[in-house]
């Protein structure tokens, strides 16, 4: 028997696909619709969030320049007056604490020089000119009214420099904090999500709410991606902000300056603001599901419900004998085949549903072990976790506990250090200087100073080692009218009362005088014996305080220091009087051996040489000198210019012999010269340098030139001969020429 179904007549099909095709299109209307609607209240959300930014930056533009304005006339004031006069300076402090905005005032000649200079602190302008090299001679103030710096000067921030010409000459400039301008920058919004701040010409921040971030974030990325700032005066739009999210960005321009005015909020608050749109939106989005709806139900009844329902009339009308499906059987007993074929077919569908059902069961089985492993997993990791977090405590904790030992040791290595480079030093006070460079060197200190007071409260020794700034630490206490120490090598200093009684009370006073950036001081004072008082100073810079393990080092080196100190002033004192007693004994072998009158040796002296009776090798000539007449000069002129007289005869001796030679003087008027090595023509050139000399020293026009005359005489030592016996033949020949002087004086008077 062949089976052969034909299909129903679907005389419906065409008005289902036409209903559906409605369906789309509706679909789609009201997505275009919703869209454009939530773009227009959009847009205009934009726009009123626009116009309230650009109303908050000329408001804060208008401060800004309102502040300028207030500052330039202080400075005016000022600038009509003479920087030399005195009242000048009290004006400028006066603007300081009328304007606390003021950091500094100076006044600065065409040169460069600063004529004035008042701060209201601590002086940030040797910062300034670091950062602007030349600033003066650069800009040479082309009527510029403000010259903002774009780079942050060291722990004072972003400054506006105020300059203006100054009528008696020169240039008086303000320095301002732009800090002090955060308050002019605040939005006037109550919304918080709405930042202000002040842009320069190089794109760097000046002002920001949130500056200390924003200054980090400027040197990783640019400020803004494809914004060009110096061409951004009176721009708005959206950009990517810095915190990479999408904001709108008004900028206004601040008066004369090449400033710039930034407002900006996120793009998601003003998205999030639009309600009507997000209503729009929502509409559209329902329509949407509807018109999904619509399509979906048409189309399923047109595909499946359909076919369906016509299959189950079909089947209704075999069973009532009202068949509209022609069958053509050959034989009676194809029935039955079709009938056990379609019994196969559902005993495979139910084989097929249990088969299924228990390939349902064991995937359940399997989830339900799979979610277990999962739980025990989690309950492993979690014990892992806390395994790992306690290791970690327990190395934190050993790491800790191995840098506090490497720390000990390396502190008690640069104990050995100091006590080896101490065991070396020989001097006291050389071993005072050696501790505090070898302090200063462990302890990486700006300045290690030590400082010793006497009891008489009069002397104060210093002792120091500057790793830096010893020139500006030497100039700043040449400036101090009241200097409380000055560093010299080893020597005693005087200072007044008023210094150690400031010492003594306000310790911070020696920061403020060594002006070294001295943030951390430590001052530990000890009571030696021998000394009132002894100070171990030691100074580091900012952010680096001290540990407690080297300030208890410190106190344990102060404590040693004690022992040394003594031994410094024990030292100082013996030394002192060891140099009295040399200074002493100096004078008195200089009054044994050294006549008083004229500075040559004395008789003493020379008899002790002549007396000399070692056997001379090398010839000796002896001069014997004697004055004619000297009793006559005293008795008619005074003993005076006899003494006068014996002077001018000694230095002519002793500018005419060498200093290997011996000059004395041996009576009231006699002289003695001892030429070593000297034969007799060497003798008598020394004799006529000696009258040659004298000559050219004395009067012609003085009575007592022409009234004392030289008488010499000259003996030359023969080999083995005593020095004493050849005095005698020069003294010989010293009488014969004054007997020679006087017979020619009495050929003279007849």
């Amino acid at each position: 028997m062949r089976l052969r179904v034909l299909p129903p007549p679907f005389y419906r099909s065409l008005r289902l696909q036409m209903m559906a095709w409605l369906g789309t299109l509706l679909l789609v209307v009201f997505v275009v619709m919703g869209y454009l609607i939530y773009t227009f209240l959009r847009m205009h959300q934009e726009s009123l969030w626009s116009a309230h930014l650009q109303d908050i930056n000329r408001q804060a533009v208008s401060n800004i320049e309102s502040y300028l304005r207030v500052y330039e006339r202080a400075l005016r004031t000022l600038s009509v007056l003479n920087p030399q006069d005195e009242h000048t300076f009290a004006a400028a402090q006066q603007i300081l604490k009328e304007y606390t905005a003021f950091k500094e005032i100076v006044w600065v000649d065409e040169a460069g020089r600063v004529i004035l200079h008042e701060a209201s602190g601590a002086p940030i302008m040797g910062n300034l000119f670091t950062v602007r090299q030349s600033l003066w001679f650069q800009t040479a103030l082309r009527g510029e009214r403000y010259l903002s710096g774009a780079q942050p000067v060291e722990n004072e921030g972003f400054i506006l420099l105020m300059a203006l010409p100054g009528e008696r000459g020169g240039v008086l400039a303000g320095v301002i904090s732009l800090d002090t301008l955060q308050h002019g920058v605040k939005p006037y919004s109550s919304d918080p999500l709405v930042n202000t701040w002040i842009v320069d010409q190089n794109g760097e921040i000046l002002v920001h709410p949130d500056l200390d971030w924003i200054r980090v974030s400027i040197r990783e990325k640019p400020l803004y991606v494809g914004l060009n700032l110096k061409g951004a005066v009176g721009w708005s739009g959206r950009v990517t902000g810095l915190r990479g999210e999408e904001v709108l960005l008004v900028a206004a321009p601040v008066g004369e300056t090449s400033w710039i005015v930034f407002s900006e909020v996120p793009f998601s608050r003003v998205r999030s603001a639009s309600w009507q749109a997000v209503f729009v939106l929502g509409v559209g989005i329902l329509m949407f599901i509807i018109g999904i709806a619509f399509w979906s139900r048409w189309y399923l009844k047109l595909l499946i419900f359909t076919p369906l329902s016509n299959l189950r009339q079909a089947i209704g009308q075999m069973e009532r004998g009202e068949c509209n499906i022609n069958l053509n059987l050959d034989r009676e007993d194809e029935l039955g085949d079709l009938a056990s074929a379609f019994q196969t077919m559902f005993q495979q569908i139910q084989e097929r549903e249990a088969q299924l059902e228990e390939r349902h069961q064991a995937l359940e089985l399997e989830t339900a072990r799979r979610k277990h492993a999962m739980l025990e997993l989690q309950r492993m990791a979690e014990q892992l976790e806390e395994r790992v977090k306690v290791r970690t405590a327990e190395l934190e904790r050993e790491i800790a506990e191995r840098r506090q030992t490497e720390q000990e040791l390396r502190l008690n290595l640069q104990r050995l250090e100091l006590l080896n480079r101490l065991l070396n030093v020989h001097n006291p006070e050389n071993m005072l200087e050696e501790m505090c460079r070898v302090l200063a060197q462990a302890l990486n200190a700006s300045l290690t100073l030590l400082l010793i007071r006497e009891h008489s409260n009069a002397r104060l020794q210093v002792r120091g080692a500057f790793l830096q700034g010893e020139a500006s630490l030497m100039e700043r206490m040449d400036q101090q009218s009241d200097a409380l120490f000055r560093v010299f090598h080893g020597n005693h200093n005087r200072v007044s009362s008023i210094a150690i009684s400031r010492l003594d009370s306000q310790p911070p006073f020696l920061s403020e005088l060594v002006n070294l950036q001295v943030e951390h001081l430590l001052l530990l004072r000890q009571t030696p014996a021998g000394a009132a008082e002894a100070f171990l100073v030691v100074g580091r810079g900012r952010h680096q305080p001290f540990e407690p393990v080297e300030i208890q080092t410190l106190e344990v080196v102060a404590s040693g220091v004690l022992q040394v100190i003594e031994l410094a002033l024990l030292y100082a004192s013996l030394n002192d009087e060891l140099t009295e007693r040399r200074r002493i004994e100096t004078l008195l072998v200089h009054q044994n051996t050294r006549d008083t009158l004229t500075g040559l040796y004395n008789r003493r002296v020379f008899e002790e040489r002549i007396g000399y009776r070692a056997p001379h090798t090398m010839p000796v000539c002896l001069i014997v000198l004697d004055l004619d007449h000297l009793k006559r000069v005293n008795d008619t002129f005074g003993h005076t210019s006899g003494d006068e007289y014996i002077r001018l005869v000694a230095q002519a001796i002793q500018a005419s012999v060498r200093s290997e030679d011996m000059a004395a003087r041996i009576g009231g008027d006699e002289f003695v010269v001892i030429l070593n090595g000297a034969d007799e023509s060497a003798g008598e050139a020394v004799m006529q340098r000696i009258q040659e000399s004298l000559q050219s020293m004395l009067d012609p026009q003085n009575p007592v030139a022409r009234m004392v005359r030289v008488s010499m005489g000259l003996a030359v030592s023969q080999p083995g001969e005593p020095l004493l016996e050849t005095y005698r033949r020069a003294d010989t020949a010293m009488y014969a020429q004054k007997q020679a002087h006087r017979r020619e004086e009495t050929a003279d008077y007849l």
